[in-house]
């Protein structure tokens, strides 16, 4: 039996896939563009996260179906590990940017103490 309307489903749930995504690593790059940078280089720096953000989900979107095919379900285990992992590195190397001007935080990571960053004053 041809189920014509699965393709609404279908395109439900990549969009559903999207805007989640939208919602994690992805938005990573434009939280960085206005924490960090000041306001002179908040333009370029929003270049890069754009740039960032398509590439990444143009690599999700590309790359679904193919490994959809070879891994089958558990495809999403490995989504969800690469997604961890972002998080990580995030949480590893990215200051804390709370109560601190975008000068403080350049003079940290100008330091090479961003991990440590929380703890500084």
């Amino acid at each position: 039996i041809p189920l014509y309307h699965m393709i609404f489903l279908e395109i439900f749930a990549m969009m559903a896939h999207v805007s989640f995504s939208a919602m994690g690593p992805n938005a990573i790059p434009w939280l960085l563009s206005t924490d960090m940078f000041l306001q002179s280089e908040r333009a370029y720096a929003s270049v890069i996260a754009i740039v960032v953000n398509w590439l990444s989900m143009f690599f999700v979107l590309m790359t679904f179906v193919p490994l959809f095919h070879a891994v089958g379900a558990s495809l999403f285990l490995v989504y969800g590990i690469m997604s961890c992992g972002f998080w990580l590195v995030a949480f590893i190397f990215v200051p804390e940017t709370r109560r601190k001007t975008p000068e403080r935080v350049q003079v940290l990571v100008a330091k090479g103490t961003v991990y440590k960053a929380k703890y500084q004053k």
